[in-house]
């Protein structure tokens, strides 16, 4: 019985924080690792905008290279090449 009324005003002291340290730290990883995650989503996103943007400038540069070979042909400034 004497050890039980030792024991007991431990236990009301104990708080919501954990005391070990090894939960603290993954605790703060696991913050990180969701932090990082969601910054590596925005980074995903913000490429394939890169991308879409990228394919319309080649897209538009493909026209107008297929124009000014048009406009060379025409002015016989290359030699016909067949196509």
């Amino acid at each position: 019985m004497l050890e039980f009324a030792v024991l007991q005003p431990y236990t009301h002291a104990m708080s919501d924080e954990p005391e070990n340290l090894v939960l603290r730290y993954l605790r703060r990883i696991d913050e990180k690792l969701d932090r990082l995650i969601e910054e590596v989503g925005d980074l995903k996103r913000r490429v394939g905008v890169l991308e879409e943007r990228m394919a319309n400038v080649e897209r538009r540069l493909d026209r107008v290279d297929a124009r000014l070979d048009r406009i060379e042909r025409r002015f016989d400034l290359i030699d016909h090449v067949p196509a």
